[in-house]
């Protein structure tokens, strides 16, 4: 158990310590040049599968079995249809769901860091910052990850300067449906399109109209989903009811939300920035960048209000955490803040708020057993 903590941790805090970052190696006769930084993804889908491929059981594996399973027993309908193709195709190549598993991690972690690369942030630290939080809960819900980094990458592109964004965050978000259903409420998103750039105050004002709007329609919410999703995923999400006990986790995931809009709030505010940056093949307009990913992340708020049908929407909060580490990172390269005082501050506002995510939605019971070694499972059926 203390080996495989050990990797995960040292891990986490290789792209913050001051190491060499090219090697040469031969390779047939000639010497080649690797940057070590430019393949910290594939490092970090390494850890998390050996971590998923060394434990026997943990929390869902048995669940994403069964569907592997079914959905290759000739159950189309068992699943969503990009997950089913998925498992056919895997199980067609000789693999299990457990040889699955690495694929699929390593995947979603490449188009993060091509995410990243986009809008030229430091893709390592985003990705170290992931295996923090959410971290070890992408391997617990393996189907959501691919679909989350789908659409972390479709926010990218709305957030550039380019033609036909709009049809093209349509087109991913569409495929991320049909990975994960949820991801359809992501077209919330779109509304950073149709401004070139807010100011936070009317980010704010949009959130709090939008939850509004939100609380008074929401029984008609099942019936507008039921449009786009089909029957099985409307009874899943929209057929349950809050409980008592559910208030306080929704006042927790309430908290969360709120903590990352308030440390943007105080990262922009503590910062200056110039508007066009010139410098990189994608040309996109620094301020409509910041500015977009404050809105994103006030509008995770429209999200909320559903948590009265099913708490797993707390999930986009991961969405939200993520597209708050590009902000952050994006103003600490660029050396937008006034003062040290001020980057510290926002450093130990950042721990405060992951821990406290740690604390309430990484449940230790389900990530401990992913730290023991019961050797290397099978992977192929």
């Amino acid at each position: 158990m203390m080996l495989k903590l050990l990797i995960y941790i040292c891990t986490i805090l290789l792209p913050f310590l001051p190491l060499k970052t090219n090697v040469s190696i031969d390779f047939v006769g000639k010497k080649k040049l690797i940057e070590l930084k430019r393949i910290y993804w594939l490092l970090a889908g390494l850890v998390l599968s050996l971590i998923s491929i060394s434990t026997e059981i943990y929390t869902d594996v048995d669940i994403y079995t069964n569907i592997f399973d079914w959905t290759n027993a000739g159950n189309i309908n068992y699943d969503t249809p990009g997950w089913s193709f998925l498992c056919r195709i895997f199980y067609s190549i000789g693999f299990n769901y457990r040889g699955m598993i690495p694929f699929i991690l390593i995947l979603s972690i490449f188009i993060i860091s091509r995410a990243c690369r986009k809008i030229a942030i430091d893709e390592n630290k985003v990705l170290a910052l992931m295996l923090i939080f959410p971290g070890l809960l992408n391997i617990i819900q393996l189907k959501f990850f691919l679909a989350y980094s789908m659409i972390i990458y479709a926010i990218t592109i709305l957030q550039c300067n380019g033609k036909h964004k709009v049809f093209k965050y349509l087109i991913i978000v569409l495929f991320a449906t049909m990975i994960h259903s949820a991801s359809i409420f992501c077209l919330i998103y779109l509304i950073i399109a149709m401004f070139k750039r807010t100011n936070m105050q009317k980010s704010i004002f949009l959130t709090m109209l939008g939850i509004i709007i939100v609380l008074l329609s929401l029984k008609m919410i099942p019936n507008i989903a039921s449009i786009f999703l089909d029957k099985q995923v409307i009874t899943r999400y929209f057929t349950g009811a809050v409980e008592v006990s559910s208030i306080m986790w929704i006042i927790e995931i309430t908290i969360a939300w709120l903590l990352m809009v308030i440390i943007a709030w105080g990262l922009i505010g503590s910062s200056r920035f110039r508007v066009i940056n010139k410098n990189i093949k994608n040309l996109y307009d620094k301020g409509l960048f910041i500015s977009s990913s404050f809105t994103i992340l006030c509008l995770t708020g429209l999200v909320l209000p559903l948590l009265i049908y099913d708490q797993n929407f707390h999930r986009f909060i991961e969405i939200e955490y993520m597209i708050g580490y590009e902000l952050l990172l994006f103003c600490f390269q660029e050396r937008f803040f006034n003062s040290k005082r001020n980057k510290y501050i926002i450093i130990l506002f950042l721990m405060l708020s992951i821990i406290y995510c740690i604390r309430y939605f990484v449940p230790f019971d389900r990530v401990i057993p992913l730290f023991s070694f019961d050797g290397i499972v099978r992977v192929l059926r």
